[in-house]
């Protein structure tokens, strides 16, 4: 018997040369040209679950039997769906928020693409500690892994959260992976935390103080007709569409943006809101421009009344643009 614990694996992630190759080496050099390298890795902790897809299709069997065939059911297309959380760094936000954005030359920072044709696929691996040979460790694979969805969170004295989730081609477990190079090991990393966010608020007239906040990212793909097409797994999700949404809660300004309701009926009002997670001298600067979905006021007693404001995440491709400042050397 050989038991899995939940504590004995890392996650890798690695941008790939191309899609479901399950490469992330182009270049010749020290790590030859289709392989896995390690320092194309980000190698952390937190939690991933695998999950696959099998989808089936009945036959015209007929087995002369009341009860059911194995014959009477084939699977089809296959496919995994992946999503990986815990405590965010500088260094997992960078890598995690090129699913959805790629870097503008200048001004530089992380923008939502003119062509999401380049937004680039990974592979993504849970690391066991199994000794390795040589330089083949077991691991349980994806390939062909398309961001879905990636959420920041935070909250009054803790850690800021992430989460991502991934469209991905089949579930492989238990497998020999082939890494070069010299393996990183483990490290703790440098958790950002709440305490050290810093805002500029479009509500609570320009509030710096936050309760809490989530900024939501998604690609939406194609239908599964354009997914699979003519072939067993996902063949290349095509993004159609990109967005999200922000929200937070601040203390409520009786004089403040809040103060006019319209707001949330006028499309052509933007509201900008810029959350600052920092790390000493370095941060993830996050510029979110957004129309105002939902805008209530709890009642807290004898405490501060506070807005909960949420936003539809917009782009006018001219002055009001999401972008992501990232400073992590």
């Amino acid at each position: 018997m050989a038991n899995r614990f939940g504590n004995q694996y890392r996650i890798a992630i690695g941008k790939e040369t191309s899609y479901g190759s399950g490469f992330t080496q182009t270049t010749g050099g020290p790590n030859p040209v289709g392989s896995v390298a390690w320092t194309d890795l980000l190698v952390h902790s937190g939690v991933i679950i695998m999950t696959p897809t099998i989808n089936t299709a009945a036959t015209t069997y007929k087995s002369g039997l009341t009860v059911s065939h194995p014959c009477e059911e084939v699977q089809t297309t296959t496919m995994g769906n992946v999503t990986v959380s815990g405590d965010a760094s500088l260094a997992i936000l960078e890598k995690y928020i090129g699913g959805v954005m790629v870097e503008r030359a200048f001004p530089p920072a992380m923008v939502f693409p003119a062509n999401t044709a380049d937004i680039p696929s990974f592979v993504l691996y849970q690391i066991w500690d199994d000794a390795p040979s040589g330089t083949k460790f077991k691991v349980n694979r994806v390939k062909g892994a398309k961001l879905q969805q990636l959420v920041i969170t935070g909250s009054q004295g803790g850690l800021i959260q992430f989460e991502a989730t991934f469209e991905t081609q089949t579930v492989e477990r238990e497998v020999q992976q082939d890494i070069t190079g010299t393996d990183p090991g483990r490290s703790c990393g440098t958790p950002l935390q709440f305490g050290e966010v810093a805002a500029s608020l479009a509500m609570g007239n320009k509030a710096t103080a936050l309760d809490t906040f989530s900024i939501t990212f998604t690609n939406e793909f194609t239908a599964d007709a354009s997914k699979f097409a003519n072939n067993m797994t996902l063949f290349n999700p095509l993004i159609i569409k990109q967005g999200g949404e922000i929200s937070y809660t601040c203390n409520y300004d009786s004089t403040g943006a809040e103060a006019d309701l319209r707001i949330i009926s006028n499309p052509n009002t933007i509201n900008t809101d810029t959350i600052s997670l920092m790390s000493g001298t370095k941060y993830f600067d996050a510029v979110i421009t957004s129309i105002a979905t939902s805008l209530d006021l709890p009642d807290v007693e004898r405490d501060y009344f506070k807005l909960n404001y949420t936003g539809r995440i917009i782009s006018d491709g001219v002055s009001n643009v999401p972008e992501v400042n990232i400073t992590n050397a």
